[in-house]
């Protein structure tokens, strides 16, 4: 399941919102998985979206898993927090760990035609939001 950010941003859940913060105070950062794509969170914004799109839908069957799309490297998405916050925060690259996973949206766009915004668009609009709420 991907991490959902809220307005009221809790540090410590998702583990994404710990790392904002940690870029933030210039924090040291290890990280797993630097040079690999990830797509592991969602907003809810993005969420209320989709869920007024959902109710378009007269029917649908099945239980989904959804995140943004389009993943991007997270090294990637790293140097974008850093570069939004001005950070001077160092990165570690802590290797590639097994449990390392993409959300696959396929299923559910094929399903009910909702496309969902691109990890970039998410990031942007979540670093947005907490400017205000930080």
């Amino acid at each position: 399941m991907p991490g959902v950010i809220t307005k009221k941003i809790d540090h410590n859940r998702p583990w994404f919102s710990k790392i904002i913060k940690s870029i933030k105070n210039n924090e040291v950062i290890k990280i797993y998985n630097y040079n690999k794509s990830f797509n592991n969170f969602i907003d809810t914004y993005e969420i209320f979206s989709i869920l007024v799109k959902l109710k378009k839908i007269k029917k649908i069957k099945g239980t989904f898993e959804i995140s943004s799309s389009l993943p991007e490297k997270l090294g990637n998405i790293i140097k974008i927090i850093i570069k939004h916050f001005n950070s001077s925060s160092k990165v570690v690259a802590q290797g590639n760990t097994e449990s390392h996973k993409i959300i696959n949206n396929k299923i559910f766009i094929k399903k009910t035609g909702i496309k969902i915004n691109k990890t970039k668009t998410i990031l942007q609009r979540i670093l947005k939001n907490y400017d205000k709420v930080c």
